[in-house]
């Protein structure tokens, strides 16, 4: 008897998990969520591991301020780019990181960008978009100017024009302007190598949530074969992406397609999960199905540079350059 119960109990948890809609609510925050029809990575990459789970969702577009009102009043059942705070763990269960917001100092070119504070900035105009949760500690800085843009496209427009001295970029921009602008980027533009600030975005979920724990451990697994499949690099549009895909602790360089391009993707590839340590210089590279030790290794049939007119996608919110 005791065994048709705990069957049961299994079954019917699978068919709430399954079939019950999950309500998750986000603000605009472009290029991780946004409007339909717009790019919103962080929306696909939670809706693409949910319909691997088979699991109903819809997404719902408010100010953050009635996110979290939502959440309280329990209109909605989470969120999918959700930051952390001790507070919000007492209600919500996060997932792992599955993307991380990376913001690059960018600055004129023959600037020096290899700055660790605000006080490394000290006297010098830093460029910010407006509403943006930055942090105290960089909007309220003492040292540096603070100049306010509608977006990271006018803020680029004041850097050119000599009106701020730096601006901070989320690095996923930075990476569709190296692969569609590189040489604008190369002429005019000094970019840091390693994130100003990093904040990582996790799928959070209520935990009166019927099921909330086990969609949350589904949601990380399948993370984790998006990465290995490849569709991690095609929602991003990115060619290369660094992770850790075989969880030995060490990354990987994975490749979307098989336009490995002519030169090392140290600098083009994009970062995963920075927490990761790793535990040595990373030399491995994942390319069409297959593992190779060091970049000399890769066939040089897969050292090519991709057709960028085939590559363009027309939802990119890259930023652009007007030089006229």
């Amino acid at each position: 008897m005791k065994t048709i119960i705990a069957t049961c109990a299994i079954i019917c948890t699978s068919f709430v998990v399954g079939q019950n809609e999950i309500k998750l609510s986000a603000d605009v925050w472009p290029p991780f969520t946004d409007q339909k029809g717009k790019k919103r990575i962080a929306l696909e990459i939670v809706s693409t591991a949910f319909e691997r789970m088979n699991q109903k969702h819809q997404f719902k577009i408010s100010d953050f301020s009635q996110v979290l009102e939502d959440l309280k009043n329990k209109k909605i059942d989470g969120s999918p780019a959700f930051w952390k705070t001790d507070e919000r763990e007492q209600t919500m269960y996060y997932s792992l990181p599955y993307l991380q917001n990376q913001l690059i100092l960018i600055g004129r070119k023959g600037s020096s960008v290899d700055f660790h504070s605000m006080a490394d900035m000290k006297g010098k105009k830093l460029g910010l978009v407006e509403d943006y949760g930055y942090g105290d500690s960089i909007v309220h800085s003492k040292e540096v100017e603070i100049l306010f843009n509608k977006s990271d496209q006018e803020n680029l427009e004041a850097l050119l024009s000599n009106k701020i001295d730096y601006m901070l970029v989320d690095k996923i921009l930075i990476q569709y302007m190296l692969k569609y602008q590189m040489n604008d980027v190369s002429e005019f533009l000094s970019i840091a190598q390693n994130p100003f600030i990093v904040l990582p975005l996790f799928l959070a979920i209520r935990k009166d949530y019927p099921g909330a724990k086990e969609i949350i451990s589904n949601f990380d697994k399948q993370i984790d074969t998006m990465i290995a499949d490849r569709s991690y690099n095609r929602i991003l549009n990115m060619n290369w992406i660094h992770a850790d895909m075989d969880g030995d602790g060490e990354k990987e360089y994975i490749l979307n397609g098989e336009f490995a391009g002519n030169q090392k993707p140290d600098l083009e590839a994009y970062e995963i999960f920075l927490e990761k340590k790793k535990k040595s210089e990373s030399n491995r590279y994942f390319v069409n199905g297959s593992y190779y030790e060091g970049w000399e290794n890769v066939p040089q049939q897969y050292k090519k540079l991709p057709d960028i007119k085939q590559q363009q996608d027309p939802k990119t919110t890259s930023l652009k350059f007007d030089l006229k």
